[in-house]
């Protein structure tokens, strides 16, 4: 998979971030307030409707969650390893396995790597990670759905 657009996104992400649009007090915000607030911006320096905002909640790495089996791959683990220690991670924060894949998805993957599988993370990872994935179970996050949404609405396959 040719990861080119990341760097776009990334580069993007950080050019907006930098020149004010997004930044402190930013998360107290909804998700939806946000990508409106940064959908406006956007429509007042670009053509209306040639852009898109799509706000990742808490962070990227949600989408991990949504196919263990290629983390599993990844890191050379059993699927239940991963669930054992997954539990494990939710309840010292005394919640559930799916509560923290969405409210801490960086933190646990970091719990599961440097502390049950003794490695560090290197961009390698994901870039892997993303590589093997399913695309149909990551369209079960939110905002993986919104860009693939947006990404089919600006490039419509042919006799579709």
């Amino acid at each position: 998979m040719d990861l080119n657009w990341y760097v776009v996104i990334k580069e993007n992400i950080e050019r907006f971030y930098f020149s004010g649009i997004i930044g402190s007090g930013w998360h107290k915000l909804a998700p939806e307030e946000c990508t409106l607030r940064i959908q406006n911006r956007l429509d007042g320096v670009t053509l209306k409707d040639n852009s898109g905002a799509v706000v990742l909640v808490p962070e990227l790495e949600e989408w991990l969650w949504h196919n263990d089996s290629s983390i599993c791959k990844r890191l050379g683990i059993s699927s239940d390893n991963l669930k054992v220690w997954a539990r494990e991670f939710a309840g010292k924060q005394k919640t559930t396995v799916e509560a923290i894949k969405q409210s801490q998805p960086k933190e646990l993957f970091e719990f599961i790597c440097l502390e049950k599988v003794g490695r560090t993370i290197s961009p390698k990872d994901f870039e892997e990670i993303a590589r093997i994935a399913s695309l149909t179970d990551w369209c079960k996050s939110r905002s993986f759905k919104s860009i693939v949404a947006l990404l089919r609405e600006w490039f419509p396959q042919e006799g579709m």
